[in-house]
């Protein structure tokens, strides 16, 4: 879902005042999301927690960015969006256990 909202606001990026931005918050986002399995698996529970903490917080701003101009690829982050809090409730859980 999040490739059809990245392929949607990047074929309508006539429409979004602030593409370059929108884009840029996407992709800090995906590399986060890349990265925070391998952070987490190695224990690091504090600097996992960090991130997927930036994770939520830039699909936010990505999901609002978007709402207005494109609502449809706004409305296909929020499952994600959803799914990263619970992966925090479970970082967090791991960190209070293992600190």
């Amino acid at each position: 879902m999040l490739a059809i909202s990245i392929y949607v606001t990047v074929m309508n990026r006539d429409k979004l005042e602030k593409f370059y931005v929108i884009v840029f918050v996407f992709f800090v986002q995906l590399a986060l999301n890349l990265l925070w399995p391998s952070v987490f698996n190695s224990a690091d529970y504090l600097l996992s927690l960090v991130m997927i903490t930036f994770m939520i917080v830039f699909s936010i701003i990505y999901a609002y960015l978007t709402f207005k101009p494109l609502p449809h690829a706004s409305k296909l982050v929020w499952p994600y969006i959803t799914w990263v809090c619970f992966a925090t409730a479970i970082n967090i859980a791991y960190y209070l256990k293992f600190r």
